[in-house]
């Protein structure tokens, strides 16, 4: 069952700003997919709906790969000058 949430609601259970889950939609160029993750309000003032149970899955899923490339770089690196880099030390 979906579970419809107003920006400002999704926001504060992603721990994420309102404008970050705007730009994540798929018409600003992002991966959340419109209703999937995300829908227009019933009129044009009217706040945007967040499926948040599709968009929590889907940060974790993109927070996950994120974290597995990283981890494959630093297993990739050969000097602490590379693992220096990596870290932005």
């Amino acid at each position: 069952m979906s579970n419809w949430v107003t920006t400002s609601e999704a926001a504060k259970l992603c721990h994420c700003h309102p404008r970050t889950l705007k730009r994540k939609r798929d018409i600003e160029g992002g991966f959340l997919i419109n209703m999937r993750h995300w829908r227009f309000g019933t009129s044009p003032g009217s706040s945007i709906m967040w499926d948040i149970d599709y968009v929590i899955k889907e940060f974790n899923y993109r927070g996950y790969m994120a974290a597995d490339k990283l981890k494959d770089k630093f297993n990739k690196a050969k000097t602490a000058e590379e693992v220096a880099d990596l870290i932005g030390a």
